[in-house]
């Protein structure tokens, strides 16, 4: 990785590869991917939960839970990424090559890309639901939640492939493997710029949403179970669209303008990951404090664990 060419003038962490290429296990490196792990790995049981009970019980199997599910799915892959970062810490090696890195975390960025767009397509599902709720009660749901796994797929699968292309134009560049650091080039502006404007979509649609369930309120003609489901919905999106849009403006807008080294640039990117990865893993929890459906079933779950455990 030496003889890079141009290698001190266009990596964006120069400084923080020279300085801890040849150190070996670093207490500092190491501390921060434990502590990045730390949030990630209860995120990962806590989205599988949410995949789990979804899939067992019949009373979520509506369109927003199967769309809250397959937002935990993705993000369940994307958090799995953050392990790799871990391992080359503890491993005292610190840096490894792009196209290394690569091989790891492609499926993880295709992961954390749609999501964003399924967070989306949930609020577009939710007003569907508010605002055409004969149609969206009589649609073909295959055909209609077909339609969104495909599209957020096919955001997931882009964006991957703009990873595969930096990958193979730069397969020796060195990486510490954190999903922060692949970001090279033109692909950091197209990343979280794609991240920001998902996320003010996800924002305009959920506005929508709420004035469509204000309306149908002042009716009477929401549920309980519809006024909890929404509620939840609303403090998860306002976590996720929340993390991930600060991460955004952070990375494009507040860094540029601060006077830092490359070394504290990288610290901070990856300290707001950590944030980021919190609000990725509060979905379990929002869902069983603010709903009575899914409370139900996690209590249920936890009792057959507790039984099973004695």
């Amino acid at each position: 990785m030496e003889q890079i060419e141009g290698l001190n003038v266009n990596y964006s962490y120069y400084q923080l590869w020279a300085e801890y290429k040849d150190v070996g296990p670093s207490t500092l490196l190491i501390f921060t991917a434990a502590l990045l792990n730390l949030v990630v790995v209860p995120g990962i049981f806590m989205n599988i939960a949410i995949i789990f009970v979804t899939i067992k019980y019949r009373s979520l199997h509506g369109t927003s839970s199967f769309l809250l599910a397959l937002t935990a799915v993705y993000e369940t892959i994307h958090e799995f990424g953050h392990l790799y970062f871990l391992w080359v810490s503890a491993s005292g090696r610190n840096f490894v090559s792009y196209f290394t890195v690569f091989k790891f975390l492609a499926l993880p960025l295709v992961g954390c890309t749609a999501s964003l767009a399924s967070i989306a397509l949930t609020g577009l599902d939710r007003f569907f639901q508010m605002a055409f709720s004969k149609w969206h009660g009589a649609v073909n749901r295959t055909v209609y939640l077909g339609t969104f796994v495909l599209i957020s797929l096919a955001f997931g699968l882009l964006m991957g492939l703009k990873y595969a292309q930096v990958a193979f134009a730069h397969p020796e560049w060195p990486q510490t493997g954190t999903i922060s650091d692949i970001f090279l080039f033109e692909f950091k502006p197209i990343f979280f710029s794609y991240m920001l404007l998902a996320n003010f979509i996800s924002i305009g649609f959920y506005a929508a949403v709420w004035g469509a369930f204000k309306w149908e309120k002042s009716k009477s003609a929401v549920s309980n179970n519809e006024t909890h489901l929404f509620k939840s919905l609303a403090v998860i999106i306002s976590i996720s669209i929340g993390s991930y849009l600060i991460t955004a403006v952070v990375r494009l807008f507040l860094l540029p303008l601060m006077h830092l080294d490359q070394v504290q640039v990288w610290f901070v990117e990856l300290y707001f990951g950590i944030l980021l990865n919190v609000g990725v893993a509060l979905n379990a929890p929002v869902l069983y404090i603010c709903s009575n459906e899914y409370r139900k079933c996690f209590v249920r779950e936890f009792a057959l664990l507790a039984q099973r455990s004695d």
